[in-house]
């Protein structure tokens, strides 16, 4: 998206110069550096923008440390897992009850999956006669790849936004945020998920007695 002597999106002003650097994420007081990070960053304001290129690369890898740090199944368990049990990606989704691009992100890193979908692998990886059990059903898609959508559009309020987003700071901040946020299921149990409430707002009667 971004090339060497372009002219930055953020300023309108300077020009873009590659740079390979090392970056270093924190999350819950853990840290991972990547190499081979590639920016653009700007002459006149310094501003660093991630090539999307670089964040599609980068995606498995983070979201992979944000499972590990959780305490969550990785994508590669994920997928041994699936490959013990014998099945396809399609048929994975239709025991677990999700859409089967649901469960091809959970492989990729795209999502991260819920505690309870994540409990729910476990015990098929430790008692895979509990499949025996289980009443198929492929429920349809509910979540839209917005990243793609979001990289090939030609919309200029769109790629000003884009730009913004793939700024350096701007995706070093996000990062835990989009851990809580971008969940393939949602969760309509009143559970808590990494610190993001998800349960049903309380009863206006009962707002005004605790006031």
């Amino acid at each position: 998206m971004y090339k060497t002597n372009q002219k930055c999106v953020i300023c309108n002003k300077g020009k873009l110069s590659k740079k390979i650097i090392k970056e270093d994420f924190k999350y819950k007081n853990k840290h991972l550096t990547i190499d081979n990070y590639a920016v653009f960053e700007c002459n006149n304001c310094k501003e660093a923008l991630v090539d999307p290129s670089t964040i599609r690369s980068t995606e498995r890898v983070l979201t992979d440390f944000r499972r590990e740090t959780d305490g969550f199944l990785t994508s590669g368990d994920i997928v041994a897992i699936r490959k013990k049990l014998g099945k396809t990606q399609e048929k994975m989704a239709e025991i677990l009850g999700i859409g089967k691009k649901n469960f091809a992100r959970y492989e990729n890193g795209t999502v991260t999956q819920s505690k309870a979908m994540d409990n729910l692998l476990r015990v098929l990886d430790n008692h895979p006669e509990s499949l025996n059990v289980f009443k198929p059903g492929l429920y349809p898609e509910t979540k839209k790849d917005i990243s793609t959508t979001l990289f090939s559009t030609s919309d200029e309020t769109t790629q000003s936004f884009v730009s913004f987003v793939t700024t350096q700071s701007f995706v070093a901040t996000s990062t835990n945020y989009l851990a809580n946020v971008l969940e393939s299921e949602t969760n309509t149990e009143g559970i808590s998920l990494k610190g993001t409430d998800f349960s049903a707002p309380k009863p206006i009667e009962e707002e005004a007695k605790a006031a």
